[in-house]
């Protein structure tokens, strides 16, 4: 997906989640650390196309990424917003740590859904893990996710805030499903057509 889509849903989902303890940085950083993954468009610099297109979506789209990376992003944002105490607050260092993660996760689960595949699985194997039920730009996707995340910042602090992100995630997640199975609708009747042909 394109890297506003990856950054609304990184938003929406941490704020969703995260909201009463870390408000609305922690939607901010969720949609920094949502678009991280696709930083390994640098490893390409100089390749050919062909390179560039294998190197993308590899290790730092596989689902290893996020629990290695996270928990250090989240560290480091705990004791920045501790203010110079040390060691920061334990509770609110896990919600970080946990927040960072999650919306790293949000990243290569996404790309699933698109043709084009992700490594999920790098760095023990190179397989590609594609799921087809979206585009690689989907403005209907992109922008239930974008409204969720405006009204978040124009209700914030109120619990209504919380209830919009929640259900931008969820509606979101709603039009995933049901692309997806407009797809199976759509391979469902090609079979059947080459079948009445004779075509296997």
């Amino acid at each position: 997906m394109d890297p506003f889509s990856h950054a609304v849903l990184g938003a929406a989902l941490t704020h969703a989640c995260f909201d009463k303890r870390l408000g609305l940085k922690g939607a901010l950083w969720g949609a920094a650390a949502a678009m991280l993954p696709d930083i390994d468009i640098f490893f390409s610099i100089g390749a050919d196309d062909f390179a560039a297109l294998v190197r993308h979506r590899g290790i730092t789209h596989a689902l290893i990424f996020a629990p290695v990376v996270g928990p250090v992003i989240g560290y480091g944002l705990a004791r920045h917003y501790a203010r110079g105490r040390a060691p920061p607050n334990a509770a609110t260092t896990w919600t970080w740590i946990a927040a960072m993660t999650l919306a790293l996760w949000s990243h290569p689960v996404l790309d699933y859904v698109t043709p084009y595949g992700t490594q999920l699985l790098q760095p023990f194997s190179d397989t590609r893990f594609a799921n087809g039920a979206m585009p690689i730009i989907d403005p209907v996707y992109t922008l239930i996710l974008a409204i969720g995340v405006f009204c978040v910042r124009r209700w914030s602090p109120a619990p209504s805030a919380r209830y919009a992100s929640a259900a931008a995630v969820l509606v979101s997640s709603a039009y995933i499903g049901y692309a997806d199975h407009l797809n199976d609708v759509a391979k469902d009747a090609a079979v059947r057509q080459l079948a009445a042909e004779g075509i296997v």
